[in-house]
C-alpha cells in the first residue's frame, strides 16, 4: 500500500474516530438483525414487528460498548497504514484486519468448548463491520487529487 503524497492530508483522525464510534455499533446492529430475524421466524405469533425493529437498534447500543476497543484498534491500524480504497480487493484486506483484531480481542474470554466457532463468529462480525465502516470513511483513490 503506497502512502498518500505529503501535500495531501490523510484523514487520520476521521478514520480512527469513525471506526471507534461506528465499528461496534454496526457489528451490534448486524448481530441484532440476525437475532431478531431468528426470533421472528421461530416465534411468529409472539414477536411483533415493532420488537423486530427495536432489537437491532438495541443491539447497536450494546455493540458500541462491546466493540469499541477492537473497532478503535482497526481504525488505528488502517489510519497508520494510510489505507485507501483503490480496487475491490482492498475490501478483503480491510475484512482481514477486522476479523483478526476482533478474534484476538475475544480470544482470552472464551472457554475451551467450540472455541473455533466462537472465534470465527466474532471475527466474521468484525470483518463485516470493518468493511461497512471502511466503505463510508476510508478515502477512495478517485477522490484523491492526482499529482500535476
Amino acid at each position: 500500500m503506497e502512502k498518500i503524497n505529503k501535500e495531501i492530508s490523510y484523514p487520520t483522525t476521521n478514520v480512527i474516530f469513525s471506526y471507534a464510534f461506528w465499528g461496534g455499533a454496526v457489528g451490534g446492529f448486524f448481530i441484532g438483525l440476525v437475532w431478531g430475524i431468528e426470533l421472528f421466524l421461530q416465534e411468529l405469533s409472539t414477536i411483533s414487528i415493532v420488537e423486530l425493529i427495536i432489537i437491532p437498534f438495541s443491539a447497536m447500543f450494546f455493540g458500541f460498548f462491546l466493540g469499541l476497543i477492537p473497532a478503535l484498534l482497526t481504525g488505528i491500524i488502517l489510519a497508520k497504514k494510510q489505507f485507501m480504497i483503490k480496487e475491490k480487493m482492498d475490501y478483503l484486506e480491510i475484512a482481514f484486519f477486522g476479523f483478526l483484531i476482533s478474534a484476538i480481542y475475544v480470544f482470552p474470554s472464551l472457554s475451551s468448548s467450540d472455541i473455533f466457532l466462537s472465534l470465527f463468529s466474532v471475527g466474521l462480525i468484525g470483518a463485516v463491520s470493518a468493511v461497512i465502516v471502511g466503505k463510508w470513511v476510508l478515502p477512495k483513490e478517485d477522490k484523491i487529487p492526482k499529482e500535476i
